[in-house]
């Protein structure tokens, strides 16, 4: 990212005409855009969103291994696809109640097969919340599972998580 020209700043001044924006607020705003510190601060989030990215990667490896997922190049967000049987609305709820909050992805898909899918955020927590939060995530992946597969007929096909 470069820097704002002043003639740059001087038309989105002229097209301030909302009246619900800061002058002061746009001011610093311009005053970050010109002096290059909008992209050095762009960098840093990215860093830090790599690196929360990759804490929240490695507890899925640890703590749900019986999950699949891609890893991101950037976003807010992991999509991971729970094991055949969980529904993600289930999942969700019973995240919820052992204190974790995710996203439901059965709203995100025009199929409406697509219930094993689940959104994490890796955006908001810090790593040790990331950490914590996965490896509960990881007890509620096993309880889940092994209550379907006990509730199933064909066991074997779902088999038991320990």
């Amino acid at each position: 990212m470069g820097q704002c020209g002043a003639d740059i700043i001087a038309r989105m001044a002229a097209l301030k005409s909302d009246g619900g924006c800061s002058p002061f607020t746009q001011k610093i705003v311009a005053s970050m855009m010109k002096s290059g510190e909008v992209a050095r601060h762009t960098h840093s989030v990215s860093l830090e969103l790599k690196l929360h990215r990759d804490v929240m990667v490695k507890a899925l490896h640890q703590h749900m291994p019986q999950v699949s997922f891609s890893v991101p190049k950037g976003g807010y967000y992991l999509w991971v696809q729970l094991p055949k049987g969980l529904h993600c609305d289930l999942f969700t709820a019973e995240a919820e109640a052992s204190g974790v909050t995710i996203f439901s992805g059965r709203p995100y898909f025009a199929a409406a097969d697509a219930t094993n899918y689940i959104r994490l955020c890796f955006a908001t927590c810090k790593p040790a919340e990331i950490e914590k939060g996965i490896a509960i995530l990881g007890e509620v992946c096993t309880r889940l599972h092994n209550l379907a597969g006990a509730g199933q007929a064909n066991s074997a096909e779902i088999g038991h998580f320990d």
